[in-house]
């Protein structure tokens, strides 16, 4: 998906996961977006726990353009 949100001209896109880890093939991908120009952010957040996103929301996406997509 976030191949596919870059080849449509997003920038800036974050990733969540429980775990939060920008290892292995998320590290690969975020390196392949960026040759071509976009950010990709890794962060935590447990959807099913309404603290994690509300901390994601208030906290982790401080200072980042506004959210104009979500996908789940």
């Amino acid at each position: 998906m976030a191949r596919w949100m870059v080849s449509k001209g997003a920038s800036n896109i974050v990733l969540i996961s429980r775990s939060g880890s920008a290892t292995g093939k998320v590290k690969e991908l975020i390196d392949e977006m960026a040759v071509l120009g976009a950010n990709i952010l890794v962060r935590r957040c447990d959807v099913a726990n309404s603290a994690s996103v509300d901390n994601l929301i208030h906290n982790e996406l401080v200072g980042l353009p506004p959210v104009r997509g979500v996908v789940h």
